[in-house]
């Protein structure tokens, strides 16, 4: 096979590679062979993923390889085919050009045993379109350690639906896509590292998903098979905290507002993030103190007819959004200072909690 295919293939499994695991299996990468298909696979027992490659195979059989030095072998090698076989005191010959390698494994039985991907109850769904949903959701999840339940999203199957749900209890991030056909129901909390690593899988083309008994999800995207454990528990009731539509909105040009948003996080610090937005006949006034850096104000023409209103926000949970909007114009709902913001589109809805001022 070719060098550069077999590079591009570690270089995904690495992400599933525990090194620091009491089993050194799991610092391993799988290498089998059956027919004239090559199965890459690699788990931390977390998640796991699998690739499927065609080669021109004679003998079928399979070896664990460690994965770190594997990569870093087949990175320096040139950029020609490269010729795999295994040997029976559990090695690997690694043969490109002039240069032969020999690795030592572990024998395949020890490797975890990787679910297959069911041929019963699968929902079909564009790569592009989740790609677009989880880079509208996935910031918005939580890292603090104590909302375990928060490190990750919903992902929700109903009708025609797919819905991707992350809060951190201070901003919320909803994306919806109506898929082509009725699909199973299915409800999922599925863990951030996951879907951080399917987001950088996704390309195009079509994509499946499974959810199977034993608290797994696996998400199939032509010959890459990603597996996960979900997270258990139970995930807020985040409808009840969208609010209703409201007449008061700051219509104001994407990248414009993003521009001011970025200069106001050059003086926010740990103890002092909050920003002061004044709105007023059309004019966005923006400002921020920090005793010890010093002081940033700015204005910005909007289309605001509203009462005027003074309010705060940690200006990163702006930032995170509007660098992944694909919209130009964005409508923010303003209603109040102690009021949320609420940013809502045809699928799309992101609500951030207003600060006290500091």
């Amino acid at each position: 096979m070719p060098q550069s295919q077999l590079l591009k293939t570690l270089q995904h499994l690495s992400s599933a590679i525990n090194e620091r695991s009491t089993l050194p299996i799991l610092s391993h990468v799988l290498l089998q062979v059956s027919g004239q298909t090559l199965t890459c696979a690699a788990t931390d027992l977390d998640m796991g993923i699998t690739i499927q490659l065609p080669v021109q195979s004679q003998e079928e059989g399979g070896l664990a390889v460690p994965a770190r030095r594997f990569l870093e072998m087949v990175r320096e090698l040139p950029e020609s085919d490269i010729l795999l076989q295994t040997r029976k005191n559990q090695s690997l010959l690694v043969e490109c050009g002039q240069c032969l390698f020999r690795l030592v494994g572990l024998p395949t039985e020890e490797f975890p045993q990787l679910p297959p991907f069911p041929t019963t109850g699968v929902v079909s769904c564009e790569q592009s379109v989740v790609k677009s949903m989880l880079t509208l959701t996935t910031f918005a999840m939580s890292t603090e350690e104590a909302r375990y339940v928060l490190n990750g999203s919903l992902l929700t199957l109903r009708d025609r639906l797919l819905t991707l749900v992350a809060t951190d209890g201070r901003r919320l991030a909803v994306a919806t896509t109506e898929l082509p056909m009725p699909v199973p129901e299915l409800r999922a909390i599925v863990p951030s590292k996951t879907l951080r690593e399917l987001l950088r899988l996704l390309d195009v083309g079509p994509m499946d998903i499974a959810l199977l008994t034993g608290n797994q999800i696996l998400f199939r995207l032509g010959p890459i098979t990603l597996i996960s454990r979900l997270i258990e528990g139970e995930f807020p009731n985040y409808e009840k905290a969208i609010p209703p539509p409201v007449k008061e909105k700051l219509c104001v040009d994407r990248a414009a507002l993003l521009a001011v948003v970025r200069r106001a996080c050059l003086l926010t610090t740990p103890n002092s993030q909050a920003v002061r937005f004044e709105l007023n006949h059309n004019r966005l006034h923006m400002f921020k103190e920090a005793a010890e850096i010093g002081e940033v104000r700015e204005e910005l023409a909007v289309q605001y007819t509203g009462k005027p209103l003074t309010i705060h926000f940690n200006p990163q949970y702006l930032l995170d959004v509007l660098k992944v909007l694909p919209d130009e114009e964005v409508a923010w709902e303003l209603t109040s200072p102690e009021k949320a913001g609420v940013l809502r589109t045809k699928d799309y809805c992101y609500i951030v909690l207003p600060m006290q001022p500091t």
